[in-house]
């Protein structure tokens, strides 16, 4: 299969974006034209390569200083602004003092990396002077949290024009990662019927009020020290990674998390009473659950033939009707490797009969926790003489 050049661009015959291989020939290509030319010297060599080894080379530059290349030449004006990523950063806009006057010039000082961080963004994002639909990967991060609903204007434009204005047209968005920003419905609703490549989002310091995290693509996903509320559900069908560090959920209803794919889980998170329900994630290998209200997996419990490393700890409370099951839970995990359970609400006798399992750490302020058997290759850390 051939490619042919519209203007600096690489388009291949087929459809699909040109491969880094595809960069390399079309350059050599043109140094070859030009030297046939008798004008190897006199161009702007750096200015000839194709569109998509610019783009690999500006992905190392800072949002600032991408933006600064178009004064080279009319050239560098369409290469920033076609760029695949694209992450703004408010730290990149701080404005730095000398310490006797930083506690004077704190307020002042934010106010004035604000408004040219906002002005900046405006123009990089408002102005449409940066193509949203060509996006992969894209970062907006904010450094306070108090202008998280000043910067959500930059959120909802990019889900408003990042289908290329075309009714039906996917985002082919991949990465998204998000910091201090408030979000809500409009994002989650996106994510799951307009961004069918989306496989790593990350929510940092975010204000949230979502029902639903839903996709059908996504394999990765982070969410620390966000606050959510409402949130009811996370249905991800191939998530593999799964992070929520910090933060809480307000709600009535339980968080039900549904990632049959999923294999790395942990969740340190202050929620209401209504808890967490584990629905389907028997795929898993690493469970850690700490500071949560767990209240189910399911009503038929499942077999976790997976998992190699359980982490119960920091006050982690086990309802009634998961500790009927927590003795099921640990013989349903005939290759568990490392057990802790440290500081929990929890009054069950554990029948451990684990063949495989090398490690077992035992905190001492554990409420009236009563252990069985251990396989002969235990190790219970509670245990001075183990």
């Amino acid at each position: 299969m051939h490619n042919r050049v519209e203007g600096e661009a690489i388009v291949k015959e087929g459809g699909g974006a040109p491969t880094h291989e595809d960069c390399l020939m079309e350059a050599h290509r043109k140094l070859k034209r030009d030297e046939n030319d008798g004008d190897f010297f006199a161009d702007d060599r750096l200015s000839a390569l194709p569109d998509c080894l610019l783009h690999e080379i500006m992905s190392y530059l800072k949002t600032q200083e991408l933006v600064q290349t178009s004064v080279l030449s009319k050239r560098w004006m369409p290469v920033w602004s076609s760029m695949p990523s694209l992450n703004v950063d408010q730290e990149e806009f701080k404005v730095t003092t000398n310490p006797p006057m930083a506690v004077k010039c704190n307020s002042a000082c934010e106010l004035v990396e604000w408004v040219k961080f906002e002005k900046f963004t405006d123009h990089l994002l408002i102005r449409h002077n940066v193509d949203a639909a060509l996006l992969i990967s894209f970062g907006l991060h904010i450094s306070n949290s108090s202008r998280g609903e000043q910067a959500a204007r930059w959120i909802r434009h990019l889900i408003k024009y990042g289908s290329a204005m075309v009714p039906g047209t996917p985002w082919n968005l991949m990465k998204l990662h998000i910091s201090n920003v408030n979000l809500d419905g409009r994002l989650s609703e996106h994510m799951r019927s307009r961004c069918p490549s989306l496989v790593d989002l990350e929510l940092k310091g975010c204000k949230c009020e979502m029902h639903e995290i839903a996709s059908d693509s996504l394999k990765k996903l982070v969410l620390e020290d966000c606050d959510f509320k409402g949130l009811a559900a996370i249905t991800t069908p191939k998530l593999e990674s799964f992070a929520f560090n910090g933060g809480r959920i307000t709600g009535k209803c339980p968080l039900v998390i549904m990632a049959p794919a999923v294999d790395d889980v942990a969740m340190s998170v202050s929620n209401s009473a209504a808890g967490v329900h584990l629905h389907d994630i028997s795929n898993v290998t690493r469970l850690d659950l700490s500071c949560i209200v767990v209240v189910a997996f399911t009503e038929e419990f499942p077999e976790f033939n997976n998992m190699r490393d359980l982490s119960l700890k920091d006050y982690c409370k086990l309802t009634d009707s998961f500790e009927k099951l927590l003795g099921d839970f640990i013989l349903s995990s005939p290759n568990l490797e490392k057990l802790s359970v440290c500081r929990c609400k929890a009054a069950v006798s554990l029948p451990l009969g684990l063949p495989m399992l090398r490690r077992f750490d035992c905190g001492i302020t554990m409420d009236n926790f009563l252990l069985g058997s251990i396989g002969a290759t235990g190790h219970n850390s509670n245990n001075p003489d183990a």
